[in-house]
This record gives structure tokens, C-alpha cells and sequence, in this order.
């Protein structure tokens, strides 16, 4: 059934004789890319499989190493012994128990403010991905760039600075911290959680601009099972089911879909110089994507819970080209992700022997690996250049709190290593005629502690931690770069009444570039600068919250002022324009977000935010005015009206705004059009013999066919009309 709400405040050069290109990828269909000096077994695992042995061997090799696991399983048993008293919210699924975070993970009710996207909102949404589900949160702006991957920005963070969690674990790709959000699927997802202001030091240093804390779906409040369909433009055809049930005292759930299209409806308004033959679909839009999800959730007894999730996805499409480039002066993207894979475990530990303590474990793999082809020309015909990446990710992290009567204290012990194995190809005539190597990787740890304590109607927090960063192998590009940084925060709370509050909250927590921003040529867009520094964001915000019986209101003024911002300025070298990664002297963010919502009846719900933001950089100023922060509009603002009749009929109308905001070109910044969109649903739902729900929709998404251009030269989808159906038995949720 879908519906009325969204959205809540939670306001706590060598030839190799290949004959043709399909010899090549043949050839790297064969590739193993192993991940440490071993030979490869060509009868063995696969090239998945085997790198993921190789990682867990170079994990076990050496004392070092040994020594730092065991000293963070045994934190989490020491931990335990602290003794005492208040009152822990047991509603929770293990995966919701890393208490990370204030106000949720961790029962804090001082820090900043959360918005949570619950189970029915989530289906309401109609996204197939997690950026769908994004686009209309407080304070989110989502957009695709030039290398095909969907991005966010929290209050014009850097992608690099939001870290994403499933089921507790971090899941961006560590070689360059951020995740395709488009690759990421929504049928895995029981709720969201994002934190868009200062966050907590329990978080590692990719934490310093939000965190998305994604829990999955499971079968806590009984069986579920779904299936559901959708078909429409762009050659859009998708379906998929999951189920969950509790099978010998353990919580088993599976699920799996599949999603093709054609491409992304093109706006009539979207007027490109290039690239741009086909006035309907948008030029190398096509996408296909498998996924498969598996879970298991069992009471081990003796106050012991444990968890295993597995989420995998394999994906391939194209990548739309900056439709404003010249080709005989720029450096367009013309590319293809004929692979794009990856495969995510956690395993979750929870022991809470009484109300006043807990201690939970959290161990994770990531496995990921993409090949990217770059063409000569939009006719996707000639290779020119590939790119092959096989990265591994493993870590640990444990955490404890301790209540009690009028305080408490949690704390917080994480580390991770990743490899990063990249193969650059060169080709003429589409033959192989060089081609490169090399192997990166990384190891972090993070460190912190919060200790709160309730004075009468205050709530007051202080926070530290210390965040390390090592890279151990940089492919033979320059020096090895460290890191070493503190992290602090603060925040209080206010309980006017029982309907209205005040809050404040301060964070530092510095991000170090990321082995891709430092080492990284993008198949030779970007020239090197290895001397980047660690960008050092303070973000402060300020609340007023007001939760009535139908109304719900919260304005959240905040600021953000960073040191060392890293940004990008083009460089023409021979003739041809390129990019290099700079840190600016800093920024400075101001702003504000108003988020509201309203019960006008039982059956009628009105829900609007809206953000505006004013990001600048405090250096380079020119006689034309700042220097802007490329792709972070001004204003964003969101409406929507959601009915629902007895009859099943439902009816939802939504308003997308973004304002002004500025994009990279090869002479400067480019201001982007300012737009509005509108999206409409109807939808229609009935039971069959009491047992199975139906439903049925009819959506339009940008119905008014609106220019809408997050980055210069690359414009959302224009109008785009789809229609499907949803099977589900009586209660299904999380």
C-alpha cells in the first residue's frame, strides 16, 4: 500500500598481437588481477573469488596486523564489564545497534539533526536505486558527473566527505571514498538515516561531511514477501522479489532483481551543441543491472545476537558525454562500463547483558572491480584507451556504551585496509598496444569516544577522537603519503516542553585525499598534484523543532567553514584542456534548512524542505566576483502532496526546485540554468482473498519536460513516464 509519508525529522607501449577488440576482451575476461604475489590458479575460484583469498591472506600475515584484530575483538569484551543504569531502546535490529551516531545508532539525544526514510516511504518512492531515494531529502543534492557515477551532497559537502553504511559497515570504495549511488539497489533497504550536519567522532575520517546509514530489510516483524514489476520509456523494464521468514530460529531473507533500459529520456528544452544526435533519448544512457541479496539474523542466546548480510550487484552502461565540449579543443568524455561489479559481507555481533551495556562488532568485505573503455568518438566505435580496477576492502570495527542514571559513555575503535590493482590500456585501430600496471593500497584507523550527560531538562555531549591514514603502496606515482588528525565535537539540547526543542551542534573531523585524488589520472583527464593536503571542515549547526499533534516543523540554520578545500582547476597542455586537483586557502559555507510536514487529514499529508546555501571560497577572488564551489546550487527546495482514498486510489503530486549554481567549462565557471520539475503519480491498490495486496501505478516523473542541468553539458532525464505493479503479502516490511 503506498504511502502518504516520506520523509521524517529525527530530530535527535608494448605490441601484443591481439587481432581485434573482441580478441581484448576476451583476453581480459581472463584477467585474475591477484591481489598479492602468488601465482594465479587458472582453475581456480575466478577473478572475484581468488583476490578475496589473497586479501584475508595479506590481512593474517605479520604480528602487526594479528595484534590489531585481536586487541579489537578483545575492546569489545572488555567493554562489557562497565556497570550501571539507564534505559536502552531494545526495538532495534543488531545492524541499528553500531550506535555511531547521535540520536540514533547510539541513544544519544544531543547532536545533529537526522532525517529517516522509513520502509513504506521507501516503497512509496518508486526508486529502483539509492539515489532515487535521496533526491528528495533535506539538504541532498543528487546528480550524475561526467564519469557516469550518481553523487550527493549534504549542505554542498564533497562527495568524498559523506560516508555510506550498510548494515553498519562502510561501503564506499575506499581507492576514491565515494559510491555510485545509482549501482546501489532499493530493494535491499529497510530504512535511511542521513546526517547532514556535524558528525559524530565515532565515525572514521570519511565521515567529515554527513553520513547515509543505509539498515536492510529483514523479517523482524514476520514473513515478508514481494515481487514487482515496472516497464516504461527509455525501453525500462525491471522486476524483482525478495522474501523472509524465520526458518529453525534463524531470520532467513533472499531477494534478487533485474533492470534494463534503452536510455534516459532527453528534454525537449536541453539544447546541446554535441553529442547529441537522437532528440528523444539521451546519447549513451543505456544501463543493466543484476543484484542479489541474502541475510541471516539469529538470538544466539545469553544476551548474544549475531548477523551475516551479503549484497551483490553486476552492472553495465554508458556514460552520457558533456554535451558542450568541443572535441577539437576539449577533452570529452566519450566511455563505456562494459563491468561494473560489487560484493559487499558484514557480519554483526551484539552483546547487551543488561539495560546499561552493550558491545557490538562489526566485520566487512568489500569486493569490487569495473572496466572502463574510453572511445574516440561519440560512435563508441574506436578504443582509444581502458582502464581496469579490481579493488578489495577489509575491516573491523568495534563499539561499546555504558548508561547510566544520568549519563553515558560510548566509544569507538575501527580499522581497514584496501588494495586498489589498476590495468591502463592502450590501443590503435582497436589493437592492444601497451599496457600498464600498477598497485595501490591504504590502511586507516579511527579512534573515538563521546560522553554525555542529562542535566534536567539539557543534554549536554563533548566528543574526541583520532583519525590515521597510511598509504603503503602508491603504484610507483610519488612519495607515500600519511595522515594523522584529531577530531572533536559538542553539542547540546534543549526540552523547552514536550513539543518543542533547541539543539546545537559542532564538529571538526578533517578528510585526507583519497589515493585516487592523489594518484589518479582518470585515462589521462586529470595531471597529478601528490601535494594535496587534508581538507579540515568545522561545521556548526543551530535547531528549533516542533512536533505537534499533525504538524511537524524543524529549522536548522547552519555554518561550515573549511581549511585546505580541495577543488580542480583546468590546465591546457598542448592545446588540449585538462584538470588538476588544488586545495584552495578554504571555504565557507552559510545556510539554512526548513523542513516541515502536515497531517491536513487522515488521509491528506503536505510535506515540504527547503535549503538554501551560500559556498564560497576565501581565496582566488576575481573582479567578476567569488570564486564558486563547481555544482552546489543555492536553493533546493522540495513539496509534496500525497492523498490516499478508502477506495485504494492514491494520488501524489511533487516538486523538485534547484537554484543557481555554477559549473567548470575550459575558460572558468559557467553559471547553470535554475529549474523547476514536477513529478505525478496515480496509483490504485486492492486485496485478493485477503492474503495477497496488489498495486498498481501509473508515475511521471518531470512531467513538464524542465531543463534540469546539475553540471554543465549534462542534463537529468527530461520527462519520463513509467508504470508497474507491486505483489505483497499482508504486513510485509521490516
Amino acid at each position: 500500500m503506498t504511502s502518504t509519508r516520506r520523509l521524517t525529522s529525527c530530530t535527535q607501449g608494448k605490441a601484443l598481437g591481439l587481432s581485434s577488440y573482441s580478441d581484448v576482451m576476451a583476453r581480459r575476461r581472463s584477467i585474475p588481477l591477484p591481489m598479492c604475489d602468488v601465482p594465479s590458479d587458472p582453475g581456480g575460484a575466478g577473478p572475484i573469488w581468488r583476490p578475496l583469498s589473497c586479501r584475508l591472506r595479506t590481512w593474517a600475515e605479520g604480528a602487526g596486523m594479528r595484534s590489531i584484530v585481536l586487541a579489537a575483538v578483545t575492546s569489545s569484551v572488555v567493554s562489557t564489564i562497565w556497570g550501571g543504569g539507564a534505559h536502552a531502546d531494545d526495538a532495534s535490529s543488531i545492524e541499528d545497534r553500531v550506535f555511531v551516531t547521535a540520536g540514533r545508532l547510539g541513544g544519544a539525544r544531543a547532536g545533529p539533526t537526522q532525517y529517516a526514510i522509513d520502509y513504506e516511504a521507501v516503497v512509496a518512492s518508486r526508486a529502483s536505486s539509492l539515489d532515487g531515494l535521496l533526491r528528495n531529502a533535506p539538504a541532498a543534492a543528487v546528480q550524475v558527473n561526467s564519469r557516469g557515477e550518481s553523487l550527493v551532497y549534504l549542505r554542498g559537502a564533497g562527495e568524498r566527505q559523506t560516508a555510506v553504511y550498510f548494515a553498519g559497515a562502510p561501503i564506499n570504495v575506499p581507492w576514491d571514498n565515494r559510491l555510485n549511488l545509482a549501482i546501489v539497489p532499493a530493494r535491499a533497504v529497510a530504512s535511511v538515516h542521513i546526517t547532514s550536519g556535524p558528525a559524530s567522532v565515532l565515525f572514521s575520517s570519511d565521515a567529515a561531511g554527513g553520513v547515509i546509514e543505509i539498515s536492510p530489510i529483514g523479517a523482524l516483524d514476520g514473513p515478508i514477501a514481494f515481487a514487482d514489476a515496472e516497464f516504461g520509456e527509455g525501453g525500462i523494464a525491471k522486476g524483482g522479489a525478495l522474501a523472509a521468514a524465520r526458518v529453525g530460529g534463524v531470520d532467513i531473507t533472499l531477494g534478487g532483481g533485474h533492470e534494463t533500459r534503452e536510455g534516459e529520456p532527453i528534454s525537449s528544452d536541453a539544447a546541446l551543441p554535441f553529442f547529441q544526435g537522437s532528440r528523444t533519448l539521451r546519447t549513451n544512457t543505456d544501463f543493466s543491472r543484476t543484484t542479489g541479496y541474502a541475510r541471516a539474523r539469529i538470538d544466539l542466546g545469553a544476551n548474544l545476537e549475531a548477523a551475516a548480510t551479503l549484497l551483490a550487484f553486476d552492472a553495465s552502461f554508458g556514460v552520457a558525454p558533456e554535451g558542450y565540449e568541443d572535441p577539437a579543443t576539449g577533452n570529452p568524455r566519450f566511455w563505456r562500463y562494459p563491468e561494473h561489479r560489487t560484493m559487499i559481507g558484514v557480519l554483526n555481533g551484539r552483546y547487551a547483558p543488561g539495560k546499561e551495556i552493550e558491545a557490538t562488532a562489526a566485520l566487512w568485505f568489500q569486493h569490487f572491480e569495473q572496466q572502463i573503455d574510453s572511445f574516440a568518438t561519440a560512435a563508441f566505435t574506436d578504443l582509444e584507451d581502458s582502464q581496469l580496477d579490481r579493488d578489495q576492502s577489509f575491516g573491523v570495527r568495534v563499539a561499546a556504551r555504558r548508561t547510566f542514571p544520568s549519563a553515558e559513555i560510548r566509544g569507538s575503535f575501527s580499522v581497514s585496509d584496501a588494495r586498489h590493482r589498476q590495468i591502463d590500456q592502450s590501443f590503435a585501430a582497436n589493437l592492444l598496444t601497451d599496457e600498464e600496471s600498477a598497485t595501490f593500497r591504504r590502511r586507516t584507523f579511527s579512534v573515538g569516544a563521546e560522553y554525555e550527560r542529562y542535566i534536567g531538562d539539557f543534554t549536554i555531549m563533548i566528543g574526541a577522537g583520532g583519525d590515521f591514514f597510511q598509504s603503503l603502496d602508491v603504484g610507483g606515482r610519488g612519495d607515500r603519503q600519511g595522515f594523522a588528525g584529531w577530531s572533536g565535537t559538542a553539542a547540546v539540547d534543549y526540552r523547552v516542553d514536550d513539543r518543542f526543542s533547541l539543539s546545537a551542534a559542532i564538529a571538526r573531523k578533517p578528510r585526507p585525499a583519497t589515493q585516487r585524488e592523489l594518484y589518479g589520472e582518470a585515462v589521462g583527464r586529470f595531471l597529478l598534484n601528490p601535494d594535496l593536503r587534508p581538507e579540515a571542515p568545522i561545521r556548526f549547526e543551530a535547531a528549533a523543532n516542533f512536533v505537534g499533534d499533525r504538524t511537524r516543523l524543524s529549522v536548522i540554520p547552519f555554518a561550515v567553514l573549511t581549511s585546505n578545500t580541495i577543488d580542480q582547476q583546468t590546465v591546457v597542455v598542448d592545446g588540449v584542456s585538462r584538470r588538476q586537483r588544488i586545495n584552495l586557502e578554504g571555504s565557507s559555507a552559510f545556510g539554512v534548512d526548513i523542513v516541515g510536514e502536515t497531517d491536513i487529514t487522515d488521509r491528506l499529508i503536505l510535506s515540504a524542505n527547503l535549503s538554501a546555501l551560500r559556498l564560497r571560497s576565501r581565496d582566488d577572488r576575481t573582479a567578476s566576483g567569488d570564486r564558486f564551489i563547481p555544482e552546489r546550487p543555492a536553493l533546493l527546495a522540495t513539496f509534496a502532496a500525497a492523498y490516499r482514498h478508502p477506495s485504494g486510489l492514491g494520488l501524489r503530486l511533487e516538486a523538485n526546485g534547484r537554484g543557481r549554481a555554477y559549473s567548470l567549462d575550459g575558460e572558468g565557471f559557467s553559471p547553470l540554468p535554475q529549474s523547476l520539475a514536477f513529478n505525478a503519480e496515480a496509483s490504485y491498490s486492492f486485496a485478493l482473498s485477503g492474503k495477497l495486496e496488489v498495486e498498481t501505478y501509473l508515475r511521471a516523473d518531470n512531467l513538464g519536460d524542465s531543463l534540469v542541468e546539475p553540471q554543465l553539458g549534462l542534463p537529468a532525464p527530461g520527462r519520463w513516464i513509467r508504470g508497474g505493479l507491486r505483489l505483497a503479502l499482508p504486513g510485509s516490511g521490516t
